[in-house]
Formats: structure tokens, sequence, C-alpha cells
């Protein structure tokens, strides 16, 4: 997956975050959570994932995006919180 993310994300905004691996992966259809772990094993050609990256709360200046300024929207899920 690391490679995969790398590759997909040079040059964009929030690639820093997938080099640290500030971010979470989930299943588009049951918003279960997929680590690197099981990355190989669940994701397949045509899966569908969504993606979060995790801002630290004093990245955020009046609840906006840092890079876009996009207004955002804490969920809480579990034991983490995405944007």
């Amino acid at each position: 997956m690391s490679q995969y993310l790398q590759d997909t994300f040079k040059g964009l905004p929030g690639f820093g975050r997938v080099l640290s691996r500030q971010f979470q992966i989930f299943n588009a259809y049951n918003g279960a959570r997929i680590d690197l772990s099981t990355w190989q094993a669940i994701v397949q050609p045509g899966f569908r994932f969504n993606m979060a990256l995790l801002l630290d709360g004093t990245a955020l200046v009046e609840d906006r995006c840092p890079h876009c300024r996009i207004r955002v929207k804490p969920i809480h899920n579990q034991n983490s919180m995405k944007w």
C-alpha cells in the first residue's frame, strides 16, 4: 500500500502526511478500517476505498483544511477522528 500511495500522491497536497503514514484507509462500502497488514489481502482491482489524512487540531485554523481552506467537520470513528 505504501508504495502505491506514494506514487499516487507524489507532488500533491498531503504527500508529506502519506510519507509519514498520517492517514487511515476505509472500505468505501462498509466503512471498515483497512490497515497496512490487511491491505494486500483485501484490496483488489475495482475495490473502492476512502482515505482520511490525519490532522492535528493545531493544524486547523477555524476548522479549515490547512491547504485548501475548506471547512472540515470532524467525524469520530472508534479510536480515531477523520475529517
